[in-house]
């Protein structure tokens, strides 16, 4: 069902109303992934939201550094190893 110019509208307003996602729940999201990758015996998994694969040309932002900060105070290895390919998240 298609939907009307003003359905589209109110979607693209919501968007961009929208608050960004905090920090707790990036980190949750995170943890989920690391969750699913721990189940298939994996010992690290890579995270490329928020930004982290622009590192390289833009360098960490504050949001960037407190989801890195708080990984590291859960006992997780967070590091950019390379800029391009995002955050590495090892335990």
């Amino acid at each position: 069902m298609a939907l009307s110019v003003n359905e589209m509208r109110s979607i693209s307003v919501a968007f961009y109303e929208a608050l960004p996602p905090s920090v707790e729940e990036i980190v949750e999201s995170i943890l989920m992934a690391a969750q699913a990758a721990a189940k298939q015996g994996k010992w690290h998994t890579t995270y490329t939201g928020s930004g982290f694969v622009f590192a390289g040309k833009h360098g960490l932002n504050v949001t960037q550094r407190d989801i890195m900060d708080r990984l590291a105070s859960l006992g997780y290895s967070p590091r950019v190893e390379d800029p391009d390919d995002g955050l590495t998240i090892s335990w």
